[in-house]
């Protein structure tokens, strides 16, 4: 299934707020069908620490924004930041016959 189709169906079923049964479980099938690891969130409180008004921020536009963070970063620096910490921090080895991915390449969360 499409990364970014199991995505939106996290955060519809997220954000039902008396989910009954057979919405906790779907939504708990969708969530193992995701295969990666957080690295960060975003909360109302970092937009009220960079001088924001979040009186009447709604989920909706958090959700938004924090996959606009989360495009932002995958196309900056997650690339060179993963390469750094697995090769130099961690000792991961590097496959020989592997290109490395393009700087273009995309990382869907």
């Amino acid at each position: 299934m499409n990364r970014t189709l199991l995505k939106e169906l996290v955060r519809y079923f997220s954000e039902i707020e008396k989910p009954n049964e057979s919405e906790k479980y779907l939504q708990l099938q969708l969530e193992s069908e995701i295969p990666f690891f957080k690295i960060t969130s975003v909360s109302r409180d970092d937009l009220e620490e960079a001088g924001f008004d979040v009186s009447k921020v709604s989920d909706t536009k958090m959700c938004i924004l924090a996959g606009k963070l989360a495009d932002d970063y995958c196309e900056q620096l997650f690339w060179s930041s993963l390469s750094i910490f697995a090769e130099e921090h961690l000792n991961i080895p590097k496959k020989k016959d592997l290109a490395r991915p393009s700087s273009n390449s995309k990382r869907k969360q």
